[in-house]
């Protein structure tokens, strides 16, 4: 794939002027449903306050009404393509609004995020390297010179990237002067090379605004799976391998595994580490109003996966907590801007239990991610899991409680913990249905006043 990657979007629709003497209006139209996104509930409007202001003339002139009935049946389907084209246009737009660097046009951070865990869950992707590099003596030259000419030079960098690696090379803008490069080769001797050719093309001189600009590049490289296998330890150990490259003189390049105070081998994921049978599924949960994407720990046999997994002897539950994490963030990462959905992940006493397992794995959590628990993995926490659940409060993760049995519930734990709403699985709402009208009334009365959401299955169509 090309670091710059090009939209396929439909050719421009061409429209037929407006039938002379119709009287559904394409301006009119465009401002009953300015967004395009109904156009069958705007025609209909259209169609009503025409019939109502027209209607004794249709009874009188028949004829003439069908052959109008007609006209607006094709300038209907073409004001239809018209604004079909528009929501087009807006959606590119919207799109490289929301993925690509305004000033450079690569690839920006959010992009960024979602490929490299796209690369990381790619099972056919065996090994990568990832770049991580900024440019030495950009400050100054915004200091000195103008934001202005910093801005046109991060462009001519922008660029000379592009013109320096391969077309299956992922370059992204992160922002400032700050750059990621997801190279798929991790043969030392021929990254050496592509970092050589980088640093060449960065560091030869810049004409602008009559100035002679000189700067160059420092480089840091994480290698995976060698290094990492989950992409915040890989954006780290690179941002690590960067630091010492400038603090060993700047414009070169250099590997974390030559780090001699590195991160201790055993905070990385076994060599063994074998996840067959394991994969991450989601399932979606509804309610009137939002809905949540929940991400989980699956298995062709096992029921309780999770569980499973972590009795695995070979799997440390940090490396357990890191792999969902960075599942439930590649989810995350597929939410359309603007959504307020949520990824929900859910976790089990056992591993938040565990002494191995860290809140501060979920780093960065974002205001969609929540964290899910059973009912039952509630009443089972120790201090030390009741310790993590107020760290992911106080980090600004929702929580949501999974109900078994809603008319049992421990309501003092919910408060305590800020519980934001309950899922509610389909056999426990036919159970709970059959619950005496006084359990349902105190149930509804506890959801409101605590200001609580319920959210069902979603029905799958």
């Amino acid at each position: 794939m090309s670091a710059l990657e090009v939209l396929d979007f439909p050719d421009v629709i061409q429209v037929a002027p407006p039938v002379t003497g119709n009287l559904y209006n394409l301006n009119r139209l465009i401002e009953l449903c300015p967004d395009a996104m109904n156009v069958k509930n705007c025609l209909n409007e259209e169609r009503l306050q025409k019939s109502s202001a027209d209607l004794s003339f249709k009874r009188r002139q028949s004829d003439e009404v069908r052959s109008e009935e007609l006209a607006i049946s094709a300038f209907s389907h073409d004001t239809q393509s018209y604004i079909n084209h528009v929501v087009q246009q807006r959606s590119q737009s919207h799109y490289r609004q929301a993925h690509f660097d305004a000033l450079t046009h690569l690839p920006n951070r959010a992009h960024f995020q979602h490929k490299l865990h796209e690369t990381i869950l790619d099972s056919k992707q065996e090994e990568f390297a990832l770049l991580f590099l900024d440019l030495d003596g950009f400050k100054a030259v915004n200091d000195t010179c103008s934001h202005q000419v910093g801005d046109e030079l991060l462009q001519l960098v922008s660029a000379r990237l592009q013109s320096a690696v391969r077309e299956e090379d992922f370059i992204s803008r992160l922002g400032g002067d700050e750059f990621c490069i997801i190279v798929p080769e991790t043969h030392i001797e021929n990254l050496k090379v592509v970092c050589n050719r980088i640093i060449s093309e960065v560091s030869r001189a810049y004409w602008i605004d009559n100035q002679d600009i000189r700067i160059s590049t420092s480089i840091g490289i994480a290698l995976y799976p060698d290094d990492a296998k989950f992409a915040n330890d890989l954006i780290n150990y690179a941002d690590q391998a960067l630091y010492h490259s400038k603090a060993l003189g700047k414009k070169q390049a250099f590997f974390y595994q030559q780090l001699p105070n590195k991160v201790k081998e055993e905070d990385h994921l076994p060599e063994d580490m074998d996840l067959t049978g394991f994969k991450v599924t989601s399932q979606v949960w509804e309610n009137q109003t939002s809905s949540l994407l929940e991400v989980r720990a699956d298995h062709s046999v096992e029921k309780d996966a999770l569980k499973a997994l972590l009795e695995t002897d070979c799997i440390p539950k940090r490396a357990v907590g890191q792999w969902l994490w960075d599942s439930a963030q590649f989810y995350l990462d597929q939410l359309p801007a603007g959504k307020e959905d949520q990824v929900v992940l859910r976790l089990n006493a056992d591993l938040l239990n565990s002494e191995e397992f860290s809140a501060s794995i979920l780093s960065n959590p974002s205001e969609n991610m929540a964290v899910m628990l059973s009912q039952s993995e509630w009443e089972v926490l120790t201090n030390q899991g009741l310790d993590k659940l107020n760290t992911f409060n106080q980090m600004g993760l929702v929580l949501i409680c999974e109900l078994e049995t809603p008319w049992a519930l421990d309501w003092s734990m919910m408060e305590q913990f800020d519980v934001q709403g309950f899922v509610m699985p389909a056999e426990v709402t036919e159970a709970f249905a059959k619950q005496a009208t006084s359990i349902h009334t105190l149930f509804d009365m506890a959801v409101k006043n605590f200001n609580l959401d319920v959210w069902y299955p979603a029905v799958k169509s």
